[in-house]
């Protein structure tokens, strides 16, 4: 069982944050640098302590009480950890937590496989077997393992609220269709179910073993949307309620301007090469054009964001200045998806970031299910999470500090940090 992270451990590990605090961040690819706020209180206490209190403050925390450890308060960080088996033949995997607030910590989940899929999803944990295709539902203590599908589920993906899974199955070699599922995953009960034959998706019915003839790309943030590609070429939304919604192959959209909701996408030839002329919000529904905005004369389009809350953010930089243009050089507007109105906005301020931090993770490249997303989801704050990811991190540090150094550094090198569960 992973060693307790003690209090006067935690003390320091607060120390060393706020000492090194300047240094935060830099891995995250955002288009300007958003200042740290300072989370540390005054006293001894400061730092991760701090921390942990603004993500509970205004929520309903719930304590969890977990045999063996005790109450644990929240949030917790989820760990996945590869090792070799005393005969060497295979790996052992196993999921361990660390409670962030207390510092105590418990094995979830054990098994002989090199890897396994792991996403939190509401107070549990959703496990995929990549040697079984078999989905479970697990407890956060680990006493509860649920079925969910019994084998030949693929590259599965949970909804960032963690209420859904969606997955892939290969119809053959049954001859029946492949498809994808959608599970309710407190309940087991099958939400949605989609065809590759059904005609509106124009897949190949039946793919092979190097090739399924659909995939699930990723959710939309509201969890009320899919998009999935297909053999064929080309990609299209789903919605829970069974509509489908045709990227058009005619309109030059890539998916990296799909909108976090999948309910919109942007047309912008050359954005990433040369800059755009002109840019137009497209809804993928109707695939109607919303909104077209074209750059000033002498000026191009090279960064463009959203639609998020009926707004729509881009910039604009001189001719021949190129993408990486210096910050001084851009000129930021914001525009109305229903009035068509735009206001050309710092991208200084405060407010804008805020409301728009969220939405330039995802589109700068940001992965839908990693820790750094799943945090977002919640607190659409990225000082905060990158502050929670690094307590995570910090946390592990402290539970292999007794090992001597070689050993530290191969723990750590095989222990993959999954996410976290919010206790509330």
């Amino acid at each position: 069982m992973p060693a307790k992270v003690e209090v006067e451990d935690r003390y320091e590990l607060a120390t060393r944050r706020d000492k090194d605090a300047p240094l935060r961040r830099r891995w995250l690819r955002l288009l300007v640098p958003i200042p740290l706020k300072p989370l540390a209180a005054s006293g001894v206490v400061a730092g991760a302590v701090a921390l942990l209190a603004v993500v509970a403050c205004g929520s309903s925390q719930e304590a969890l009480n977990i045999e063996g450890v005790g109450e644990i308060e929240g949030p917790v960080a989820v760990y996945g950890k590869r090792e070799p088996t005393e005969s060497g033949s295979e790996d052992r995997y196993s999921v361990f937590a660390i409670d962030l607030e207390t510092g105590r910590g418990w094995d979830i989940w054990d098994t002989t496989a090199e890897h396994i899929g792991i996403w939190p999803a509401g107070v549990r944990l959703v496990v995929w077997s990549p040697d079984s295709l078999a989905i479970h539902s697990v407890s956060l203590d680990g006493e509860s393992a649920v079925p969910l599908h019994p084998g030949g589920a693929l590259a599965p993906f949970v909804s960032f609220d963690g209420s859904k899974i969606a997955f892939a199955v290969v119809g053959s070699p049954s001859d029946e269709p492949d498809r994808i599922i959608v599970l309710d995953v407190q309940s087991g009960d099958e939400i949605l179910r989609v065809e590759a034959d059904d005609p509106r998706v124009d897949a190949d019915a039946v793919g092979s073993d190097e090739q399924w003839a659909l995939e699930v790309s990723r959710w939309s943030v509201d969890g009320s949307a899919l998009l999935v590609w297909r053999t064929g070429g080309g990609s299209f939304i789903v919605t829970l309620d069974g509509e489908v919604h045709e990227i058009p192959d005619e309109r030059d959209i890539p998916l990296s301007l799909l909108s976090p909701d999948l309910g919109y996408g942007t047309e912008a030839r050359r954005l990433f090469s040369a800059g755009a002329e002109s840019l137009a919000v497209v809804e993928l529904a109707t695939g109607r054009d919303l909104l077209t905005l074209t750059a000033e004369d002498g000026s191009r389009i090279w960064h463009a964001y959203g639609p998020a809350s009926g707004k729509y953010l881009y910039a604009t930089a001189p001719l021949g200045v190129g993408s990486d243009a210096r910050r001084d050089l851009l000129v930021w507007h914001l525009a109305d998806l229903d009035t068509g109105n735009t206001t050309v906005v710092s991208i200084s301020d405060e407010k804008l970031q805020a409301e728009w931090e969220w939405t330039w993770w995802l589109q700068e490249g940001g992965w839908f299910l990693s820790p750094m997303a799943q945090c977002l989801y919640r607190h659409r704050d990225l000082d905060i999470c990158a502050d929670l990811i690094e307590v995570s991190q910090e946390a592990l540090e402290f539970l292999y500090k007794d090992q001597e150094r070689q050993e530290r550094s191969d723990s750590i090198r095989r222990t993959d940090f999954i996410g976290f569960v919010w206790l509330d």
